[in-house]
């Protein structure tokens, strides 16, 4: 999320000297929900009652609170919501607390978006709490059709309804998952003077995507922002903004203002007609992880435990009955020091231009009632891979790793890989074998099956 905005606010100052604390908070978040699904917190819907009691933050009822506020006393650290809101507004409020307890400085003062005496730039630290609510509702993709998917503001009003989560979390999952030209923002005035300016909070590309549109742009108050008058109003225009973008229809709508704004914060959607590159996606295939397809250097990536260096199933086996070396040389790497831990990984070469890339983040091995894999060690092996692939101009190749002994669920697994390895440009391929394949047809959104309806 690139940024013009000056970060003036004391608890983001506290919370990261990172010039883009956007993606700060963002890449928190995810790590924190990796490590709450790794111990057992499911969805969807995922529930942010269970996540604060993970956290060791309890949450209380209280129909005196406007929506909800985070309070420490004596260090005990508890979320006070209003019972009697719409269900998808509670979640977001409870999800919003949950974020200010990430910043160092939460327990010196009760954060309440009821309102009262704000700074003038603490609609900086509401930003962040936002997009990391946003993250804590929708962690993972819903089985959406991605190449269908319509993305429009009636089609974010029906997911957010459907979900029970904000119009916000909604949008910015259909701004990850879709392969439209789009870009989704959200901005805000700069003061509550009526001629005043609208500045761009943030702002997110799909890969396709032509416009270039930088956090802390300022927007005339004559644009099409200023017909979003009030909460739910949604205006569409043409209005270009930058004189060099393509040909842009924007949407948006009013939501929420910032504690102590008048007027509403505005999201929005601008689609070009002109895409830019064709975005990069996981390439699925009938065949031998252990016989990749394409020229040049190629990866092959594995899921090994955190108990032996001994491979003796799976994938593992495939890989030793053709590459002895290879599991030897892990042998000997696991066995120096302290490397056989999880979030670990290795590097085996087998010719000039192939090499075996082994993850450490399965927990054990044999049977378990628990899942083995674990996502934040996956993660951050992913992360490595995607490095070295890159370093060595090399394509990945994998099967659905992650999904037979270790029990991890591949809508995690496939969006851990496109965030760390696709969207960076790394080509991966997956394999499938005949017979084992896998019913990969992306349900629409009418197909869904609402999971808050039970």
């Amino acid at each position: 999320m690139a940024t013009e905005i000056e970060w003036t606010n004391p608890s983001v100052k506290k919370f990261t000297e990172n010039p883009d604390p956007a993606s700060e908070i963002v890449e928190k978040t995810r790590v924190l929900l990796l490590n709450a699904m790794d111990e057992g917190w499911r969805g969807p819907p995922f529930d942010p009652i269970e996540l604060a009691r993970r956290l060791g933050i309890s949450v209380i009822p209280r129909e005196d609170v406007l929506d909800a506020r985070l309070v420490t006393e004596q260090n005990n650290t508890r979320i006070e919501f209003n019972p009697n809101r719409a269900r998808s507004r509670i979640r977001f409020s409870l999800a919003h607390e949950i974020a200010h307890s990430f910043f160092p400085d939460f327990k010196e003062s009760s954060h309440n978006r009821s309102g009262g005496p704000l700074r003038n730039d603490e609609w900086q630290l509401e930003l962040l709490c936002n997009l990391a609510a946003a993250e804590i509702l929708m962690p993972i993709e819903p089985s959406f059709n991605q190449e269908k998917l319509d993305v429009s503001m009636k089609k974010v009003l029906e997911i957010s309804s459907k979900f029970e989560v904000s119009m916000e979390s909604a949008l910015l999952r259909l701004g990850k998952l879709t392969t439209q030209p789009i870009t989704i923002f959200a901005a805000s005035k700069v003061t509550d003077d009526k001629g005043a300016e609208y500045r761009i909070d943030y702002a997110l590309n799909s890969p396709t995507s032509g416009v270039r549109l930088r956090a802390g742009a300022k927007i005339s108050s004559e644009s099409v922002l200023s017909e979003c008058k009030a909460i739910g109003y949604t205006a569409r225009s043409k209005d270009k903004w930058v004189s060099d973008w393509p040909d842009v229809d924007i949407e948006c709508v009013g939501v929420l203002p910032y504690p102590n704004s008048i007027y509403p914060r505005v999201l929005g959607i601008i689609k070009t007609k002109q895409a830019g590159d064709k975005p990069h996606e996981i390439r699925y295939i009938i065949g031998d992880a252990t016989e990749p397809h394409g020229a040049g250097n190629k990866i092959i990536a594995q899921v090994v435990n955190d108990r032996t260096p001994n491979w003796g199933r799976g994938f593992g086996l495939s890989i030793v009955k053709k590459w002895p070396k290879v599991q030897r040389e892990f042998q000997i790497w696991a066995e120096s020091g302290s490397n056989l831990r999880l979030g670990n990984s290795h590097l085996s070469r087998v010719s000039e231009n192939l090499s075996i890339f082994q993850m450490i983040a399965q927990k054990g091995y044999g049977a378990s009632e628990q899942q083995r894999l674990r996502y934040k060690a996956l993660s951050e092996c992913l992360k490595v891979l995607s490095m070295t692939a890159k370093e060595n101009s090399a394509t990945v190749h994998m099967p659905k790793i992650g999904t037979g002994y270790a029990g991890g669920n591949w809508d995690i697994i496939s969006e851990l890989i496109d965030e760390t390895l696709v969207k960076q440009g790394v080509d991966v391929t997956i394999y499938e074998l005949p017979g084992r394949e896998s019913h990969r047809a992306r349900k629409t959104l009418s197909d869904y099956v609402n999971p808050l309806a039970t």
